[in-house]
């Protein structure tokens, strides 16, 4: 796992003075998802200063006239020595990202790592000129892959490390279009579930929302154009493609009656046909599917929105199943809490909805999130009663948490 101290000391050496064989993918991507994430320092400056001088034992002010104008990230690595710590870069995160459950931490933290750790890690947490930082990671990813930014992560990860090789005019990539045709299609395939769905064209492999898929491209040996998935068992995939791929099998179309193929989206919760018609491909999906749910508390998660738990029924009782983070506080939501003495934007505290509050969610697919339950809006008129049954729940959702 990658630590804090690795991670600084290749931050430090990109762009040019870090080898690709000095790093691996894994630690890559560790780096990528860490220098863009905009969760970070869960308590505001002002508290983080006013934290340290009380662990120091001095008042605000004296910190202040010792700093001198000089930015805070500076007073900090003042607390910290030369010799590099054990922690794991996952570690760091989630205190920082806890910071205001703890009553003492701040000098202790400072007092445990290098200078280069604290000089990074800070300047993170407080967003201190930290494009600077993330701009030396990019700049190493341009250099050794040869490539701009206008191409994905992906992409620049799997040329580096795969032997990609990216033609210079790459065909646009086409999302598959809903299908909403009175006419009977030309062709289609019944996928059981629609966030399998890959596509297979000009060399690579790209996952439904675009980005490139490293895991079969590099397998790829033809020029074969074709939509893949998985097949009911999650055992092996399927493609719409008459020739056979090193990882998939050619599918023949259903020969149903286009109506009576229909009941098929009866069953499966995230199942769709996809459709070929007058050379292009289309999606008729099962849409979205409706559950209500009781919420049952909710936290003020600052920069990252608002994280809600909710329940459903389970032999007559309510039981906590599952938790979701929204970004914003619809009005009608914060309106309904309010009358049950709930202020949700009090930052992190847990507040519980004692009196039942329901909710409409509905289960849904999207390019960037997947399968995903999605609040839809409060039903005040609703009580306990109208909660769904946690037996539907699983049959739509499959069980997973979706947290």
């Amino acid at each position: 796992m990658l630590t804090l101290a690795r991670l600084a000391e290749l931050i430090n050496r990109m762009p040019n003075k870090l080898l690709v064989k000095e790093i691996t993918k894994k630690e890559c991507r560790e780096i990528w998802d860490f220098v863009h994430t905009t969760n970070r320092l869960s308590v505001s400056l002002h508290r983080l200063k006013t934290q340290l001088a009380k662990e120091c034992g001095v008042m605000l002010e004296r910190i202040l006239e010792v700093a001198d104008d000089r930015p805070f990230v500076e007073i900090l690595t003042w607390e910290s020595g030369d010799v590099p710590s054990t922690f794991t870069l996952k570690e760091v995160v989630d205190l920082m990202r806890n910071a205001h459950t703890n009553d003492e931490w701040v000098l202790s933290f400072a007092n445990s790592i290098s200078v280069k750790e604290a000089a990074l890690i800070w300047r993170w947490a407080l967003d201190y000129r930290w494009y600077s930082k993330r701009n030396r990671f990019k700049n190493w990813l341009y250099k050794h892959s040869n490539l701009n930014a206008g191409h994905s992560f992906d992409i620049h990860l799997s040329v580096i490390y795969d032997g990609l090789e990216v033609k210079e005019h790459h065909t646009p990539f086409k999302k598959l279009e809903s299908w909403d045709g009175e006419e009977v299609p030309e062709e289609w395939w019944f996928v059981t579930d629609c966030a399998t769905l890959k596509y297979v064209g000009d060399g690579i492999v790209r996952n439904r929302n675009g980005t490139l898929n490293t895991t079969f491209t590099p397998m790829l040996d033809s020029n074969a154009v074709c939509w893949m998935w998985e097949n009911p068992t999650g055992t092996s995939h399927w493609h719409s493609y008459n020739t056979p791929l090193p990882f998939s099998k050619p599918k023949q179309a259903m020969n149903h009656e286009w109506h009576e193929s229909q009941v098929l989206l009866d069953s499966y919760a995230k199942g769709g046909f996809l459709i070929h018609h007058k050379t292009n491909y289309y999606l008729k999906s099962n849409g979205t599917n409706t559950l209500y749910s009781q919420i049952l508390t909710i936290q003020n998660l600052n920069k990252g929105g608002y994280e809600i738990v909710i329940g459903f029924s389970d032999a007559g009782e309510v039981v906590d199943t599952t938790t979701l983070t929204i970004d914003t506080l619809p009005f009608s939501l914060d309106n309904a809490l309010k009358r049950r003495g709930v202020n949700a934007n009090i930052r992190h505290t847990f507040h519980n909805v004692d009196e039942c509050l329901v909710g409409k969610f509905n289960y849904t697919w999207s390019p960037d999130d997947g399968w995903h339950l999605k609040f839809i809006e409060v039903e005040d008129t609703m009580g306990v009663d109208s909660v769904d049954d946690i037996l539907d729940y699983y049959a739509i959702t499959g069980g997973e948490d979706e947290s």
